[in-house]
């Protein structure tokens, strides 16, 4: 565009076509390309003379004279729309209850952390109440599942009319429910509202003309006051539920301490955690990936497990969290990287892994946030002797959406060194196909909570096949996860899938297993 006066009535009627929710965005974005030489960058909906939508991508940047006059703007447009639907289609599948229409666990649970951190930052209350409809299975085992789907819809309708607009009601089981509740000021507010429920939820229920009554059990949690981590909390709010089913049920119990023995616990974790470290007690077990196109090996997942002295082999679930809050994962994590790096080189120098193969590793938050990172990879790498590219790091999609920017820089980092990227555990998190767009990911990993279900469940199979589809035109391998049954592994393969993992191909094997697998897998797929 030429920065003239005629150039002028073009682009103002070139914004009037602009959807009227992002025109006063992208005016500002434009003012600040104008006036500050900030390049702008942006989704934008265009209204077509038809009246119909189109999502577009927009770039634009200002071109200078030599002497810094404005002489233009240099941009492009990218018509986004078939990408959008798809991203539009799978948030609706991933993140609300088809029943009633509410936010679902995974919804619930990324909205909990972002409440969280902003009531660390202002110094604010959140409570989180946990109901479970009393004797919900004698509904359905005397009634039917429709009329038990029909009461699930109006418990939902009244729960919402009970609660702020701004606080957030979700289904998160089949007869769970949670509510989340922000701003609030002391308990006796939280009791307010927990009265009100129990109140609403006990009138009676018109369903087929019959008159059904139902009651419900409330935990309610507190943050920060009981904690500040929403796993806890969650695990809180359980507790407490629990405890008001032991009181007679249609009640609501606050969480207290004597509910929750695993603080001593992660004290105790914590403490081993510290020997463990020092006494090499982890050992590493490998899990292959194979090419759904040629079934070839292409690469392993490094998990760690614990070999304690006395309790034997500990999944990484019962410590990696502990040492991950402790802060003692930057050491295992190392640890870790450094023995996979190594043991993979080996396997590759003796030819039993191809040379452009890969060894994943799982980075954490604080993995991923540590300054030293990048150093800490390059001088494991050189070391144990492998190219860059026979390293594939993974990260979760909620660690990258905690400071998407600083997460870009740190990333661009990496992957400059020849190293590749993954986001672990896709399809779980919140982000949005601008930030996918932006990160410079190789591969996108479909959590295995999608795969388990097919082909049972059509939600699952459509999400799956969206992403798949969604990753290719982001020009992204795609590997599914927790792949057990033939069925899985022909849809997968029927949608184009690049590569799974699970134990219908491999289990996690040791370094000796591993070597095995190789031998034979190769042996098979060379006859």
């Amino acid at each position: 565009i030429n920065q003239t006066k005629e150039s002028e009535p073009k682009l103002l009627s070139w914004f009037s076509n602009i959807h009227p929710e992002d025109s006063l965005p992208l005016k500002k974005l434009w003012e600040r390309l104008v006036n500050e030489r900030e390049d702008m960058a942006s989704e934008i909906r265009l209204i077509k003379k038809n009246g119909s939508i189109s999502w577009v991508y927009i770039q634009a940047t200002s071109l200078h004279s030599k002497d810094g006059e404005l002489i233009g703007y240099l941009g492009s447009l990218s018509d986004i729309s078939e990408l959008k639907k798809a991203q539009i289609q799978m948030e609706n599948l991933a993140f609300y209850d088809p029943l009633t229409g509410l936010s679902n666990r995974r919804l619930f649970k990324n909205r909990l952390e972002k409440a969280v951190k902003s009531v660390q930052r202002s110094n604010t209350s959140i409570a989180l109440l946990f109901l479970d409809l009393d004797q919900f299975k004698r509904v359905n085992d005397t009634l039917g599942h429709d009329v038990g789907d029909s009461l699930l819809k109006e418990i939902a309708n009244r729960l919402d009319q009970n609660v702020r607009e701004n606080d957030t009601v979700s289904r998160i089981g089949g007869d769970e429910f949670t509510i989340l509740l922000t701003d609030i000021n002391n308990t006796n507010d939280v009791q307010v509202v927990a009265n009100k429920i129990l109140l609403s939820l006990s009138r009676p229920y018109i369903l087929n003309g019959q008159e059904i009554n139902s009651s419900v059990s409330i935990g309610i949690t507190l943050t920060p006051e009981d904690s500040v981590d929403s796993n806890t909390l969650m695990k809180n709010a359980d507790l407490a539920m629990y405890r008001a089913k032991e009181l007679g049920r249609n009640n609501f119990q606050f969480f207290s301490e004597d509910m929750n023995t695993d603080i001593l616990h992660n004290l105790e974790v914590e403490k081993e955690l510290n020997t463990a470290i020092k006494r090499n007690q982890f050992i590493l077990m490998y899990q292959p990936k194979i090419s759904l196109i040629d079934n070839s090996v292409t690469g392993v997942e490094t998990l760690v497990r614990w070999l304690h002295p006395k309790k034997g082999l500990i999944a990484p679930d019962n410590f990696i969290p502990i040492a991950e809050e402790t802060g003692q994962i930057i050491q295992i994590g190392a640890w870790v990287l450094e023995h996979s790096c190594h043991e993979m080189g080996a396997l590759i120098r003796e030819g039993l892994m191809p040379k452009d193969s890969k060894v994943a590793v799982n980075l954490s938050g604080k993995q991923f946030s540590d300054p030293k990172l990048l150093q800490t990879v390059l001088d494991i790498l050189t070391k144990s002797k492998i190219d860059p590219l026979n390293l594939e790091l993974e990260i979760t999609e909620s660690i990258i959406m905690d400071d998407v920017e600083a997460a870009i820089e740190i990333m661009e980092a990496i992957k400059n060194k020849g190293i590749h990227l993954s986001i672990d555990d896709f399809g779980t998190g919140y982000s949005s196909l601008g930030y996918l767009k932006r990160f410079p990911i190789d591969v996108l990993k479909v959590d295995r909570s999608f795969v388990m279900d097919i082909p049972d469940d059509k939600t699952d199979m459509a999400i799956t096949a969206a992403v798949i589809a969604m990753a290719h035109k982001l020009s992204m391998r795609v590997v599914a996860e927790g792949i057990e049954t033939q069925e899985q592994l022909d849809f997968l393969r029927e949608n184009n899938c690049d590569d799974g993992q699970g134990y219908l191909l491999s289990r996690p094997l040791t370094l000796p297993q591993l070597h095995h697998f190789l031998v034979n897998h190769h042996k098979k797929t060379t006859l």
